[in-house]
């Protein structure tokens, strides 16, 4: 599979009457624990492992709600679709913000590869 131009390896399982698409990680992508620095040598004060504490404490919750948010971007790829299909070839809407097109002016006649 093709994602933000890069190939991943993918692994495709049945899932609760569906399928689950997963990516993987390819074997030079994965390192030893040995070779990640575990912070050994870090000292922290007393102050600063309260500010963690209460760091996580306040970052940790249940009330996390993920339909809570949007892809926005795959909504305006969606817009820019659905006014394709209804022949419109301009894209002149709220869902063309954020997309630039970029075109590459070549001299007639001159050759697509070189």
């Amino acid at each position: 599979m093709v994602s933000r131009g890069k190939e991943k390896l993918v692994l495709i399982r049945p899932f609760k009457g569906g399928l689950v698409l997963q990516t993987m990680f390819y074997a030079n992508e994965i390192r030893d624990l040995s070779e990640i620095a575990k912070g050994e040598g870090v000292r922290l004060s007393a102050a600063e492992f309260e500010l963690a504490n209460s760091l996580v404490e306040k970052l940790s919750s249940d009330d996390f709600e993920p339909e809570s948010y949007e892809d926005e971007y795959q909504n305006r790829v969606i817009a820019m679709i659905e006014s394709k299909v209804k022949g419109r070839n301009k894209f002149r809407s709220e869902a063309h913000e954020g997309f630039h097109l970029i075109r590459r002016q070549r001299p007639h006649g001159a050759p697509l590869l070189r």
